[in-house]
């Protein structure tokens, strides 16, 4: 805890900077201003476009100084008194101060930024219907401390555990299930003592809206270990009305207790539900996840058509894409994923939908091979993991995609590093979205959509 000579020192060396913009980060982007300033571009912690602030230096750069906020001179419109007690401690958020009805456009502005120098414009943002209470999944972190365990997020800039019984963006199921866990993490009882062999681990949470299936790496025992018994009856305590599942995982090996996977249905009928279990990826949020299925299936326009899918992931757009196209390759490399798929194959043929053909290959790999083979697709939709597609694959998508392709991504700088493969090869951008996904936080989803060279088209 700072003592009040800390916070004195700290005043007497800041800087006055006028913030103009926002960053990738969510920091403010700005300048100092007073005589001598220093003409460096500052990305200011916990400052907000259109405010002055008082600042203090945490690290410097050649082109660039990093800081945070010390006191907040000239306030902007959109600052409020953030909703949790533990903002600015907690590392999970970043964008608490800022009013819920600006946060979309702020992300809008950071979308725009990363893409500005290839000349694609965002215009549009999609607000989130909720700015508290939506989170259905969330990664825990369980560390122990002399005799203390904490179960909760990372700290602000930090490895360190701070331990919670609530957090304001999760859903109802997920905080009843934070709750009990750090209650029983708190005890001495069987559950606690297998958090205590984790020494420093992660708990996984996956919530329907309704249910909890929780996820522990790291733990299932070996084939005929006589310790199993002993585990089950410890994650056993955690079971409720509310927590219907735990799944233990061990290498290739799970123990599952009660239900190991929920139905995700927010994008489709409940026959076409996407099982997931706590280690699989799925979108922060049902309702935006709605919108977002809802606007990649409408710009790829696949009717009747050929779509290639990459990094499919258990079925987010494929299940959409099957009511709409008449084929649908789906490439995913997880072994897990890919079984997700085979089993929404199923379903989608046995219900007359498009053919799903399951391709378990890594997606750069799959998009060489078919550049090699000449083969092309007039729809392709993607949606890689935050590290992007890679330079090499954006070349080879660039060749195989013959009509509209529509990329989705959750890092506008890598989104923006793998476009620009694409628009050097004569693709041209028709249209981009971002999506508040995740508020409270500065994550965005953006949506670009292209189409090829005419000449290939």
């Amino acid at each position: 805890m700072k003592t009040g000579a800390t916070e004195a020192t700290e005043a007497a060396a800041g800087e006055r900077v006028e913030v103009r913009g926002i960053a990738h980060g969510g920091e403010g982007v700005g300048r100092a201003v007073g005589d001598d300033a220093d003409t460096r571009t500052w990305l200011v912690e916990g400052a907000l476009p259109g405010e002055q602030v008082l600042a203090v230096r945490s690290e410097e750069r050649r082109r660039m100084i990093r800081g945070r906020t010390l006191q907040v001179l000239t306030a902007s419109p959109d600052r409020v008194t953030p909703p949790c007690p533990v903002e600015g401690v907690c590392g999970g958020c970043g964008l608490q101060h800022a009013r819920a009805a600006a946060q979309a456009e702020l992300k809008r502005q950071i979308a725009e930024g990363a893409l500005r120098r290839l000349g694609i414009a965002v215009p549009h943002a999609l607000a989130s219907p909720r700015a508290l209470g939506y989170r259905r999944r969330a990664r825990l972190h369980v560390e122990r401390v002399g005799d203390e365990l904490r179960l909760g997020l990372h700290r602000r800039h930090s490895h360190e555990v701070l331990a919670l019984a609530h957090c304001p963006v999760f859903d109802a199921p997920l905080n009843h299930a934070l709750a009990r866990l750090s209650a029983l993490a708190g005890g001495a009882g069987g559950f606690a003592q297998v958090l205590r062999q984790l020494r420093r681990g992660e708990v996984h949470l996956l919530s329907d809206g309704a249910a909890v299936v929780v996820g522990i790496p790291g733990l299932a025992p070996r084939e005929g270990d006589a310790d199993e018994a002993g585990l089950r009856a410890a994650l056993a305590e955690v079971l409720d009305n509310v927590i219907v599942g735990v799944v233990a995982r061990g290498g290739r090996r799970e123990l599952v207790l009660g239900r190991g996977r929920l139905g995700l249905a927010d994008a489709g009928p409940e026959d076409m539900a996407i099982p997931t279990g706590p280690f699989e990826f799925s979108q922060a949020q049902a309702a935006q996840n709605r919108a977002l299925v809802e606007r990649v299936v409408s710009l790829a326009d696949a009717r009747g058509g050929q779509v290639l899918e990459l990094f499919a992931g258990g079925g987010n757009f494929t299940r959409a894409l099957a009511r709409e196209a008449a084929e649908v390759v789906a490439v995913e490399e997880d072994r897990g994923s890919a079984s997700a798929l085979l089993r929404l194959a199923k379903k989608a043929l046995a219900s007359r939908q498009a053919k799903v053909e399951v391709r378990r290959l890594d997606a750069t790999r799959a998009l060489t091979r078919y550049a090699a083979e000449g083969r092309s697709f007039d729809r392709v939709v993607l949606d890689p993991p935050r590290s992007g597609l890679g330079l090499h694959g954006a070349r080879a998508l660039a060749r195989v995609a013959s009509g509209r392709t529509v990329f989705v991504a959750c890092d506008p700088a890598t989104l923006a590093r793998d476009l620009e493969p694409m628009l050097e090869a004569g693709h041209r951008a028709a249209s981009a979205l971002a999506i508040d996904m995740m508020p409270m936080t500065p994550e965005v989803e953006v949506i670009v959509a292209l189409d090829a060279p005419r000449e290939r088209s």
